[in-house]
């Protein structure tokens, strides 16, 4: 049997993740799927009650903080074209996004989400493509939301489909 404690929480299944602080007691190798249940688990104990707080996933599994790159290239992270971004709701408060935008669209094709609010603890899709020929297309993907800490959260992309 595992367990894990966090603050005055137990859980009785979840692995141990040490980025977060959780301390598991089975001395068994740590299981990926079980760490990022912890990692979501420790946002939202985290999170301020009522407030919103954004996470960006690519592909639904990887985890894309502000300021990252998505490369479009051959072997970069989003080579698979086009690429399904996740937006989740990791708070306690409703996620407004007033706006999901490219700077780029001449290079680079967004599929706008299907809402604009994320209701708290879910998440919604939206689709991003590098459709174009040439070389070295560069842009920035912006998500502008009421997150407090991160209310323009920016993507740096890069892509060569020659």
């Amino acid at each position: 049997m595992r367990f894990c404690v966090f603050g005055s929480f137990f859980c009785l299944s979840c692995w141990a993740h040490p980025v977060v602080g959780l301390a598991a007691t089975s001395g068994e190798p740590a299981d990926p799927e079980q760490d990022s249940i912890s990692a979501l688990l420790a946002a939202v104990l985290a999170a301020p009650s009522g407030s919103p707080e954004i996470q960006l996933l690519l592909s639904g599994t990887i985890d894309f903080s502000s300021g990252s790159l998505c490369d479009f290239r051959f072997g970069g992270n989003c080579h698979s074209d086009p690429v399904t971004f996740t937006i989740r709701n990791l708070g306690a408060g409703a996620l407004l996004l007033t706006s999901v935008s490219v700077d780029n669209v001449s290079d680079f094709t967004l599929t706008q989400p299907a809402t604009y609010v994320v209701a708290p603890f879910s998440s919604i899709d939206f689709q991003l493509d590098n459709p174009t020929s040439g070389c070295c297309t560069v842009g920035t993907l912006t998500l502008e939301c009421n997150d407090a800490d991160e209310s323009s959260y920016v993507i740096n992309l890069l892509g060569d489909n020659s």
